[in-house]
This record gives C-alpha cells, sequence and structure tokens, in this order.
C-alpha cells in the first residue's frame, strides 16, 4: 500500500485525467463534525457522512467502468463495486477521523470555526485530491487485471502461469526459491486460497 500513496505518483495529482470530487460532500460533513463537537462512528450514519461515502464512491465506480468492459460477467463487476463501497466507508471514516483531530487546538479548546475550516481544508487536499488520485489510478490498475484474468480463468488449463522475481537482493528467500515455478492455474488458485486461509486464522487467533 504505500507504493499506491508514494510522493512520485501524488505529485502526479495535478495531471488532466483525475477524479472530480465534490468538495461540498467534505466540507459538509466537516460541518455535522463541527456542530456535534468530535467525530466518533456512529456519526457515519448521519446524511452528511452517507453523503460524503456516496461521493467517493462515485468517483471510484467511474475507475472500474473506465477499465472494465461490457463482456465482463457481472458477478466480476459487481465484487469490484462492492469492494470500492467498502472501501470507501473505510475512507470516510478515517477522513473524518482527521477532521474531529483538527476541532480542537493545543490546549483543548474547540477552535473557532473559520480556524477550523482552514484547517480541514487542508485534510480535504490530501484525501480527496492527492489520495483519490492515486486511489482512482489503482481502482483502473485493479479493473483492468480483473478483467485479464477472467478471460485467463476462462481458458482453465490450457495455460500455465510462472512465478518470477526480480532475483536482486530485495526478494526475500523463500520468494527466490518459487522464481521460474510455472503450474497450472487451478492449482495456484487452491494455493492462495490455502494461504489466505491459513494467514486468517492466524489474524483472529492473535488478535
Amino acid at each position: 500500500m504505500g507504493d499506491l500513496y508514494s510522493d512520485d505518483l501524488l505529485r502526479l495529482a495535478d495531471a488532466p485525467d483525475k477524479p472530480d470530487f465534490d468538495d461540498t460532500a467534505f466540507f459538509d460533513a466537516a460541518g455535522m463534525v463541527y456542530n456535534a463537537g468530535g467525530f466518533d462512528a456512529s456519526q457515519l450514519s448521519t446524511p452528511e457522512a452517507r453523503r460524503l461515502i456516496a461521493e467517493t464512491l462515485k468517483q471510484i465506480n467511474r475507475a472500474i467502468s473506465s477499465g472494465v468492459s461490457y463482456e465482463v460477467p457481472e458477478t466480476v463487476r459487481h465484487a469490484l463495486e462492492n469492494n470500492a463501497f467498502i472501501f470507501s466507508g473505510f475512507k470516510a471514516y478515517h477522513t473524518l477521523r482527521e477532521v474531529g483531530l483538527s476541532l480542537t487546538t493545543d490546549t483543548g479548546e474547540i477552535k473557532p470555526f473559520e480556524q477550523f475550516r482552514r484547517d480541514v481544508e487542508k485534510v480535504n487536499n490530501q484525501y480527496n485530491h492527492n489520495y483519490l488520485y492515486a486511489e482512482y489510478n489503482h481502482a483502473v490498475g485493479a479493473s483492468l487485471m480483473a478483467e485479464r484474468w477472467q478471460k485467463i480463468e476462462a481458458d482453465g488449463d490450457k495455460y500455465d502461469l510462472q512465478y518470477r522475481t526480480a532475483m536482486d537482493d530485495r526478494v526475500r528467500e523463500d520468494h527466490a526459491i518459487l522464481h521460474n515455478l510455472s503450474l497450472y492455474i487451478v492449482i495456484i488458485f487452491l494455493i492462495f486460497k490455502s494461504i489466505v486461509l491459513l494467514l486468517c486464522t492466524k489474524y483472529v487467533r492473535f488478535r
């Protein structure tokens, strides 16, 4: 995820091909947080927060639509759009949490509204312009790869997939031993599914 928000990519946020976020969705939600005297997760159900989620979702869905064709099965498109919805909700939470942290001065007093609004403009620029540009491009790329993978999967075992690394000093040993390993698509999918299940089990166990 660090690469997604790398400085090189974020500097591209002034490029012409970028999402067109409606800033009023953010500032209405920020005003709601100010009037409430702080932010907590329950406020995600307010009309202002829901509009913020919807605005982010609209931009990400635009990226998905530009990355997948009409020939893609509806299940693939639905999975991408469902992930976008979940992401938009999590992002709204973190964005408004930053807004809540901008509410008070260093001494703990509530800032005058005009000072608060100036401060949260930085949050808006970071989350809804710089970060969103990176997220938009990532969604386009992920959609293109999802469509490509669906076509590969449709061919069944007609082709093998080969794992390759950069074979430089940054490749971990457990990855290096898999270099040039070729397997049927179905086998790779089953291995990946087993690894994900194992990681999820460890995560639940050690929480």
